[in-house]
């Protein structure tokens, strides 16, 4: 079975997003006054047709753009603290907008397009009965969301279409204010108004919807689910669409980290035990198993040190049965290294949970204070509580 590199997974427990091989800075803090938006353009319900050449604008400064490289990829710089509406253009293809970003210290990675060719547009505004304008744009404003998985959330691309369909069954979406025709995608992909509720596609439309600035929000299948804003603005299309959109929210990963101390004798505290528990066994879906599984749901535990003359972050899989005992991975030299005014930190990323990170501040004496936090999944920078 082929698996997700090591060095990915431990990029996501360093603090830092399992993005696409855009070549982006995925930074936890970006640069001051900018930070960087990037993901995968490809054509919608084919997903190895890139959109290489299409444009990337922001509606809120159309003086930002970028262009599609040819593996599908694009970055872009955009205002940090600020609203960023992205939208992308290609000749044969719809103009889709995504939802609308409130951008705060971090970058957006996995922003990603998938755009409907203008036969396919079409096709969809017949079979959704929808009135449209000369160019064939709805009249007034479409909106599209998926309901989807936690799990196509931090994750390279390749590994977001082996998953298969991303959505998840039996949730309810809304659009707040109450307006336009609510409509949910069956299991084969179509539009369905028979459907009460989301099938495993996930996808949800509404239609006839008055320009306006409003909010998706969902409810059901056990979990929680962001609000999500658009703008609407009549003939345009807004596609909130995954990892975005209305995303499964994850729990933090629960398997906890063991350390033990000893004080020499002047009292100064060493490191004499140091391990992680078992993390959680993870049953893929049938189409993540015919699409070839290529994430190694054990995650991976990063082992590091603050302060001069530490030792190199290490990192090791973690384990679905056992616990880890993580003196082995260090060794007695790094041991030696912790010393008073240093910093252990143990960080653990699980595909599917937010990152754990526990940290203990060395002190001449006593047993050292451990402080947690975690990364929410899918973001770079770290939350004192997700």
């Amino acid at each position: 079975m082929p698996r997700l590199a090591l060095a990915s997974l431990a990029a996501a427990a360093l603090g830092l997003a399992l993005v696409p091989l855009t070549g982006a800075s995925t930074s936890a803090v970006a640069d001051e006054g900018t930070v960087t938006m990037s993901g995968t353009a490809y054509q919608f319900n084919t997903v190895h047709t890139m959109l290489a050449g299409a444009t990337i604008h922001v509606l809120e400064d159309e003086g930002l753009t970028t262009t599609v490289a040819d593996d599908g990829t694009y970055a872009l710089e955009v205002p940090d603290h600020a609203e960023v509406t992205p939208y992308i253009t290609k000749d044969g293809y719809g103009t889709i907008y995504l939802q609308t970003f409130s951008t705060d210290g971090q970058d957006l990675v996995n922003v990603n397009f998938q755009t409907p060719t203008l036969g396919v547009r079409d096709l969809l505004a017949l079979v959704l009965d929808i009135d449209t304008d000369e160019a064939g744009y709805p009249a007034q404003c479409a909106v599209v969301s998926t309901v989807s998985t936690k799990q196509v959330r931090g994750v390279t691309y390749q590994q977001f279409i082996d998953w298969g369909a991303h959505g998840v069954a039996g949730v309810q979406a809304h659009i707040t204010p109450e307006a336009g025709q609510r409509t949910y995608f069956n299991e084969s992909v179509i539009p369905d108004r028979t459907q009460t509720e989301t099938s495993s596609d996930g996808g949800v439309v509404w239609t006839e919807i008055p320009a306006g600035d409003y909010t998706l929000s969902a409810e059901g299948a056990g979990s929680a689910w962001p609000d999500v804003h658009v703008k609407c603005a009549d003939g345009r299309i807004v596609n909130a669409n995954p990892p975005w959109g209305l995303n499964q929210l994850a729990t933090t990963v629960p398997t906890k980290v063991r350390a033990g101390w000893q004080a020499d004798r002047r009292g100064t505290p060493t490191l004499s035990r140091l391990t992680v528990d078992k993390v959680p066994t993870q049953v893929l879906p049938e189409a993540a198993v015919e699409n070839g599984e290529t994430i190694d749901y054990r995650g991976v535990v990063t082992v590091s040190c603050s302060g001069a003359g530490c030792f190199a972050p290490r990192t090791t899989p973690g384990s679905m049965k056992k616990p880890v005992d993580l003196m082995k991975l260090l060794g007695p030299a790094a041991v030696k290294k912790l010393k008073p005014g240093r910093t252990l930190e143990v960080s653990l990323a699980v595909p599917g949970y937010n990152a754990r990170v526990d940290r203990w501040r060395i002190g001449k004496h006593g047993t050292p204070s451990r402080t947690t936090a975690c990364i929410p999944l899918g973001w770079s920078a770290e939350q004192p509580t997700c």
